[in-house]
C-alpha cells in the first residue's frame, strides 16, 4: 500500500470517529432535553440528527413519544394582571356549619323590668313610670305607683287613702342607690336631666291624654320622638291622701341643694321647683345609666 492511500485510509477513519464524535453529542443534547421536559426541542434534535445519517434509536424514539404525550400545557397568567394576594391576617370566611352564631340579646320589647327607651335631647328616658320597686309599670299612660323621697316603699296612685304612712322626713341629703326603685339600668333623673323636657329650643311640650290618662307629651323638635307623663296626683306628707290625681303631675329628682328638686306640671304648663317636704309621695321616671 502506497503511502498516499494509507493517508487516506487515516482521514477516513478521522472523519468517521468526528461524525461518530459529534452523532453522540446530539444524542446526549437530546436526552437532556427529554430529562428536563423539553419535548418539542428533544424532537427537533432527534430529526436533525437523523437526517443527518444519525442511526435510528428506538429507546429515544419511544421516550420522546410519551414527553409529548404527557406534556401538561400551562396557561399564562395575563401581562399586567397579577393574582389578588390574599390580606394578611385576614383568612378566608368558613363554610357554616349549621351552628347557630350566639349574639347577645337585646330588648325589642318592653318587659316589667326591662324597656326599650325614648331619647329626647339626647337624654334617654324609660318609656313607662315605676311600679313596685324595681319594675315599670305595664304601659306609658299607666300611673304606676308613687314614692317618697330617698323610700324604696311603693304606694298605690289610684287608693284615695292609704294606711301605714310614713311622716318623718327622710335624713339623707341624697337618693341613694339602695333606695333607688328604678330597675336595674336605670335611674331617677338629677334636675338637669328633668330641665332638657323644658328646653323650648329643643322640645315641645303639651298638654294632652292618652286613652283616657291626662298627662304633659313632651317632643323632640329634631326626632319627632315623644314621651309621655301621666298626671298622678301626689299623696300628701301628713296623712298619706291622695290629691290632684288627673290634673297635676309631679316627678322626683334625685337633686338635693336647700330642697329635693321635681318636675310638676298642669294643663297651663311645666315647671321644675324645689320642696322641703320630702315625705309627700310623687311618681318617679327613670332615666338610663
Amino acid at each position: 500500500m502506497t503511502k498516499k492511500n494509507k493517508l487516506s485510509i487515516f482521514a477516513a477513519m478521522i472523519l468517521c470517529s468526528m461524525t461518530i464524535f459529534a452523532q453522540n453529542q446530539v444524542l446526549q443534547s437530546i436526552n437532556i432535553a427529554l430529562s428536563q421536559g423539553y419535548c418539542e426541542r428533544a424532537q427537533k434534535l432527534y430529526n436533525a440528527y437523523k437526517q443527518n445519517g444519525g442511526k435510528a434509536d428506538d429507546s429515544i424514539e419511544s421516550r420522546i413519544k410519551k414527553c409529548e404525550t404527557s406534556e401538561t400545557v400551562t396557561t399564562p397568567v395575563p401581562e399586567n394582571k397579577p393574582a389578588t394576594p390574599v390580606p394578611d391576617n385576614k383568612p378566608a370566611t368558613p363554610v357554616p356549619d349549621n351552628k347557630p352564631i350566639t349574639r347577645t340579646p337585646v330588648a325589642i320589647s318592653n318587659t316589667s323590668t326591662t324597656d326599650v327607651g325614648v331619647i329626647i335631647d339626647g337624654v334617654r328616658w324609660a318609656t313607662r313610670n315605676v311600679d313596685r320597686p324595681g319594675t315599670f309599670a305595664d304601659k306609658p299612660h299607666d300611673t304606676g305607683m308613687l314614692y317618697q323621697w330617698d323610700r324604696k316603699k311603693a304606694w298605690s296612685a289610684t287608693d284615695k287613702e292609704v294606711t301605714g304612712w310614713d311622716i318623718s322626713e327622710p335624713a339623707r341629703n341624697s337618693w341613694s342607690k339602695t333606695n333607688d326603685p328604678c330597675p336595674q339600668g336605670w335611674r331617677i333623673p338629677n334636675t338637669a336631666k328633668l330641665e332638657t323636657l323644658l328646653n323650648k329650643d329643643r322640645v315641645r311640650s303639651e298638654w294632652t291624654s292618652v286613652n283616657g290618662v291626662n298627662g304633659y307629651r313632651f317632643t323632640d323638635r329634631f326626632t319627632g320622638n315623644t314621651l309621655f307623663l301621666p298626671a298622678a296626683g301626689y299623696r300628701g306628707s301628713s296623712n298619706g291622701t291622695l290629691f290632684t290625681a288627673g290634673t297635676y303631675g309631679y316627678y322626683w329628682s334625685g337633686t338635693v341643694g336647700a330642697y329635693s328638686y321635681l318636675l310638676y306640671f298642669y294643663s297651663a304648663s311645666a315647671n321644675t321647683g324645689g320642696t322641703n317636704d320630702r315625705a309627700t309621695g310623687y311618681s318617679c321616671r327613670c332615666v338610663s345609666e
